[in-house]
């Protein structure tokens, strides 16, 4: 269930029963991976894609032995419990501050999120295994980027230091005919709050488009 291929073929099998008409996808961050699978496999299906700070390329150079420790079916369930998510809880806010720097955290935005139920023991697993699981899929899929023949735009806040503008949505630009690239200056990881008006107008732009 962590494959990309799998929760994009298990979307479009909702969409399929609930919007039959071609539909807009927007994308952020980890979600760019089963989002361009789509646009591949079914671009019949779809008017456009957007895609927002959105990995589209292998991310984990060296992917450290703990992280697999945390993911594994095995040990997870007592290391997250232990030292994983404990970890995790004492280290939030300084997440969300590296993730939305250098605009502020919006208040409230973890009840609003409801983020603290990514510390239940298997959502946290399952977070990590769709991690790992992305990184290994995106070696194959980058090397497909030429063939997608739907209108693309891949915008991209230029002070992310999650997901690398230059290694995802500068070079998905230059991989992927037509795709247009937009690059939001003073902008971190999460742009559909910095910058919604941005995102508003790629999209309505691409949907409109005959």
């Amino acid at each position: 269930m962590a494959s990309p291929a799998f929760q994009a073929q298990s979307l479009m099998a909702m969409l399929d029963l609930l919007a039959p008409e071609k539909v807009l996808i927007v994308a952020h961050s980890l979600a760019g991976a089963l989002s361009a699978h789509i646009a591949l496999e079914r671009p019949e299906r779809l008017q456009g894609l957007v895609l927002v700070n959105a990995l589209t390329h292998p991310f984990l150079d060296d992917p450290p032995f703990f992280l697999s420790l945390f993911a594994s079916d095995l040990f997870g369930p007592i290391v997250n419990r232990v030292v994983a998510i404990p970890m995790a809880r004492v280290l939030l806010h300084r997440g969300l501050e590296i993730a939305f720097s250098p605009q502020p955290v919006p208040t409230h935005y973890v009840d609003a999120s409801e983020l603290r139920l990514l510390f239940r023991e298997a959502a946290f697993r399952s977070n990590l295994q769709d991690i790992l699981a992305a990184d290994v899929f995106l070696k194959h899929q980058a090397t497909r980027y030429h063939e997608l023949s739907i209108p693309v735009i891949a915008i991209t806040g230029d002070r992310d230091t999650l997901v690398s503008p230059v290694r995802n949505a500068v070079r998905f630009s230059r991989e992927a005919r037509g795709a247009d690239l937009s690059i939001l200056p003073g902008v971190g990881h999460m742009p559909h709050h910095a910058s919604p008006t941005a995102i508003a107008k790629a999209a309505t732009n691409l949907f409109l488009r005959p």
